[in-house]
């Protein structure tokens, strides 16, 4: 079977894109890009072209980014060309060049995809890049999802040739008779892919001439079996969390009585960030009720019954303030609720006894009511009752966890609590027979 024929079935059998589609092609210049263009036009299909050039290499990446435009000139294909400045870019967010790179050619051509309607990006990923993929991740103490290499399809993301090798790529080239350029830096050994590349398969091959063969056969087992693994996985996730007002929950009872509750908590928090090391000090600590792990955009709290997850910003939340400005108003709170108000007369007022409800006299009220978070010591005098209680206690005899009690707003005026929100509200603000106006405040 010829390449072209090759690459067709390949792209059937795994449901990567159809005629119908408009793709957009990432476009180095190098052999398995140019090939990736002539393969995919030559079958018919709707192409566009991107290249990026990052300005690592001096004038190597000018020559690039020329090579690219006259290639697609000739061959009538559409081409947008990006500059980046990639060292500072690097600089300015803490991340190697590698990465910043990826990062960086990746949203753009997802921000292109949007703007021009492509249905699909391809990248030119080959056989032989599988298996350095496989190493790298080897080396670097990945897991079963990292051994089974470079996924065919991630999103909007393909690869349609992976299902070819490298000298397969440049036998296609020669006969076709088409140029590629060649990267200076894909021969130094500054890089791990390009230590794996040349030194370490070079020397596996020595001991075993069908190695290479054999690790394809490797990923394709592991892929299989991941099939499995995945399958179990959501299972046991459905059976061990759940998302309630935007916070994930995790049983601390289900994570324990699981085959492996390490593997199972970093599937659970594998969107999270969180390190191994990180979730192997969740599970040796989660008898530690109010310990606090964090990753770049989240936070774990480990409470009575559950591993509580919220985004940091639900951990910083900071108050507000509100103005009784006319009859009626509402104001989004920094929990994600929202308070809603309107004054009524004293004399048509219809009590609702839900707690989301409360009923204050407006004369008692002073603007601005500031609307915040519980502090240590907070105090108030309970409806009903004569003397003070901290608020504290009013949060533990609701029996709430870590994260509620981190969530839980306060209603204040001139400096006194006049409403512990969906919880308890004061005697001192309260509707009397001498109320002319009264204040009903909503949360919802």
């Amino acid at each position: 079977m010829d390449i072209k024929s090759k690459v067709q079935a390949f792209i059937e059998s795994n449901q990567l894109f159809c005629k119908s589609e408009k793709l957009l092609l990432g476009l180095s210049g190098g052999a398995d890009s140019v090939s990736m263009l002539l393969i995919l036009q030559s079958l018919g299909y709707d192409v566009g072209s991107v290249h990026c050039n990052f300005h690592l290499r001096g004038s190597e990446s000018d020559r690039d980014e020329t090579f690219v435009r006259e290639l697609c000139f000739r061959r009538g294909v559409e081409l947008d060309v990006v500059d980046f400045d990639t060292l500072g870019y690097c600089s300015a967010h803490g991340v190697s060049v590698e990465m910043g790179a990826r990062t960086l050619r990746y949203d753009y051509f997802f921000k292109l995809m949007q703007g021009k309607g492509y249905d699909k990006v391809c990248v030119a990923h080959h056989r032989d890049d599988q298996i350095e993929t496989f190493f790298i991740n080897l080396l670097r103490g990945s897991g079963l999802r990292g051994l089974c290499g470079i996924p065919v399809k991630n999103g909007k993301v393909v690869r349609p040739l992976l299902c070819c090798s490298r000298d397969e790529i440049l036998e296609y080239l020669q006969k076709e008779g088409e140029r590629y350029v060649t990267d200076s830096s894909n021969e130094s050994t500054e890089y791990m892919r390009n230590k794996v590349r040349l030194e370490l398969i070079p020397m596996l091959e020595r001991f075993n001439m069908s190695s290479k063969k054999n690790i394809e056969t490797t990923i394709s087992n592991l892929q299989e079996e991941k099939q499995i693994y995945d399958w179990c996985i959501c299972r046991m996730e459905e059976e061990v969390s759940f998302v309630r007002e935007g916070m994930l929950y995790i049983s601390k009872e289900g994570i324990e009585r699981s085959p492996s509750p390490l593997s199972l908590l970093h599937e659970v928090l594998r969107e999270c960030g969180f390190h191994r090391d990180q979730l192997v000090q969740m599970l040796s600590s989660i008898d530690k009720v109010g310990r606090r792990f964090y990753s770049g955009q989240y936070v774990v709290t480990i409470d009575r019954e559950y591993l509580v997850v919220c985004g940091k910003e639900e951990s910083d939340m900071e108050s507000v303030s509100m103005v009784l400005d006319g009859n009626e108003g509402e104001l989004p709170l920094p929990n994600g609720q929202s308070l809603k108000y309107k004054t009524v007369k004293s004399d048509s007022l219809e009590i609702n006894k839900s707690p989301e409800y409360a009923y204050f006299d407006k004369q008692k009220l002073s603007n601005p009511l500031i609307i915040r978070k519980v502090k240590a010591g907070d105090t108030l005098k309970p409806f009903g009752m004569r003397g003070k209680k901290l608020v504290n206690d009013l949060l533990a005899e609701k029996k709430l966890n870590r994260i509620d009690k981190d969530r839980q707003m306060l209603l204040e005026s001139d400096g006194e609590i006049a409403w512990v929100i969906g919880v308890r509200s004061s005697e001192d603000f309260k509707v009397d027979e001498r109320t002319e106006e009264v204040v009903e405040f909503i949360v919802s």
